[in-house]
């Protein structure tokens, strides 16, 4: 119990943060205001979040190149290529 001030000797009062109901508001208490917060993503996680920015999936074409691979009836390296070359130019018009 020695970690226990005296009445009279507590620490200068600081605000709780407004935002999240705990610790201390940063505007009141941060001797560097001038620094910022700085976040670095990976490539994947670069391209993970412009993957998600395309069309929704067309499960009507799915379902059917489904078919036409199993029954060996799909050009599966000349269509393949084609469209990941196609996704591709896709992810590149994208902004960001």
């Amino acid at each position: 119990m020695d970690k226990i001030d005296a009445i009279g000797r507590t620490a200068t009062p600081q605000r709780v943060n407004a935002k999240t109901g705990s610790g201390v508001d940063p505007v009141v208490s941060a001797p560097n205001r001038h620094l910022s917060d700085r976040a670095e993503f990976s490539q994947g996680a670069r391209l993970l979040s412009r993957l998600q920015q395309l069309p929704g999936v067309r499960q009507d074409l799915v379902d059917r190149v489904r078919t036409q691979i199993v029954a060996e009836d799909y050009a599966s390296d000349e269509k393949v290529h084609a469209a990941l070359d196609e996704m591709i130019e896709d992810l590149e018009e994208l902004p960001g």
